[in-house]
């Protein structure tokens, strides 16, 4: 199954100018269609905040790693260094530092496979390339061109820019290879970033690495999806061009 960076998870903004100034018979524009993908999506997240509703947002919480705040009936999530407050059962997603709420459905739809997907299990220290998680290697090439490839191109062969950009979500430092770091993308989901410099022989290469247990708490094309995403938020922070 091939990339083109949109999966089930994730789904880019539409375009909501119209061509001319079409209006009906009272003078009011008329509605675009909606993309049935956005459809079958808010489906999902109604059918995952369904189930959610029977489980105890407490058990939840403990498994994803989250607060849970019962007057309000909130979980408050990091994703990418961003504080969300999230509506239980609903889903419904605010970003705490903000005034407005926050209507991405992409995030939506992550957050709905990271509650239902979360078990608990201990992170095990342990980085893995996404080829070593359950179905990988068929998103594998997809996902290094989309990723470490565009970080290389977008910052190498000196990556102390790349590692620089990083902290403002929360990157620390690793020791492997050249230039290396990790983040959390979600409270149990971290992810490394691993570049080595090149030289005359050998091109300059990045590799981003997952927690074994990342499994436990999302399946494996949301995690592409995930690094996807983390690979358009440094290129931008850096002012480079975005994967195609």
């Amino acid at each position: 199954m091939a990339h083109n960076h949109r999966t089930e998870h994730e789904h880019p903004p539409h375009d909501h100018g119209h061509e001319g100034d079409a209006h009906d018979d009272h003078g009011r524009a008329p509605a675009e269609p909606r993309d049935p993908r956005d459809e079958q999506l808010d489906a999902f997240v109604a059918r995952v905040s369904a189930e959610l509703a029977e489980v105890d947002p407490r058990r939840i919480a403990a498994r994803a790693g989250v607060e849970y705040d019962p007057e309000a009936r909130e979980f408050a999530v990091r994703v990418y260094g961003r504080l969300f407050a999230v509506k239980y059962p609903s889903l419904g997603v605010h970003e705490l530092a903000a005034e407005h709420h926050e209507r991405a459905l992409w995030l939506r739809v992550l957050l709905a496979h990271y509650f239902r997907t979360a078990d608990g299990t201990p992170l095990a220290g342990q980085w893995v390339s996404l080829r070593e998680l359950p179905g990988g290697l068929m998103y594998e090439r997809a996902f290094q061109g989309y990723s470490g490839d565009e970080l290389a191109r977008g910052f190498g062969p000196d990556f102390a820019r790349l590692r620089e950009l990083a902290a403002q979500y929360g990157a620390k430092p690793l020791a492997i290879g050249d230039v290396s770091f990790w983040l959390d993308v979600l409270p149990r989901v971290p992810i490394a970033v691993i570049c080595y410099q090149g030289d005359d022989e050998l091109p300059s290469s990045v590799q981003l690495l997952f927690d074994a247990a990342s499994a436990h708490y999302l399946p494996t094309d949301a995690l592409a999806t995930l690094g996807g995403r983390l690979t358009r938020l440094l290129l931008q922070a850096g002012g480079a061009s975005t994967p195609r």
